[in-house]
């Protein structure tokens, strides 16, 4: 980011950060995910039985939903001005890779609406730790619908990023493409 501020433009808008950031998401959750679930087993993920590692899974959605809010204190309140996505739009974007990520793992099936119970356990745990009224969880679709709707200005604005970022690009493969294909 630093980089692109000095060579490429000299103004990096806040959607360049709000993309950058989902980009970085994206890749530590890839990179992170079956360490992360292996050092909550405390063993190799194949000795764990398959709803043991459907919990852990769920647990570590939940806690990277807390740090998504712990961060957003940060942040100001309107998405045109915030550096990064809302914590709701940055789990339904680490959602679209749980299958891919869940399958070497050895989870098979997810339940249905994973995502909707890692949104709703995140609101209410953290509605539970800040001493906030309970959290209705008939809220959750609400707010889950509310973020999904700027998605895809992210993910289309990562085309038009990509082309910025290629001149700097100094690794021996091209930068990934925002969606698999």
């Amino acid at each position: 980011m630093e980089e692109m501020k000095t060579v490429a433009a000299p103004k990096l808008s806040t959607l360049d950060f709000q993309t950058m950031e989902w980009d970085a998401d994206n890749i530590a959750f890839i990179l992170n995910t079956a360490l992360a679930i292996r050092n909550m087993a405390g063993q190799e993920l194949s000795f764990c039985d398959g709803e043991d590692l459907i919990s852990m899974f769920h647990v570590y959605c939940v806690s990277l939903y807390l740090m998504f809010k712990l961060m957003e204190l940060m942040e100001p309140k309107n998405i045109q001005a915030r550096s990064h996505p809302h914590p709701v739009l940055r789990t339904l974007f680490l959602m679209e890779k749980l299958r891919v990520l869940a399958a070497p793992m050895g989870i098979d099936t997810l339940p249905m609406e994973f995502d909707v119970d890692v949104v709703g356990a995140g609101e209410a745990t953290w509605a539970l730790v800040l001493g906030f009224p309970l959290f209705d969880p008939s809220r959750v679709l609400t707010l889950m619908d509310e973020q999904a709707e700027y998605g895809p200005v992210i993910l289309k604005h990562w085309i038009t990023l990509r082309e910025r970022l290629t001149p700097l690009n100094r690794g021996t493969s091209d930068l990934t493409r925002f969606l698999d294909e």
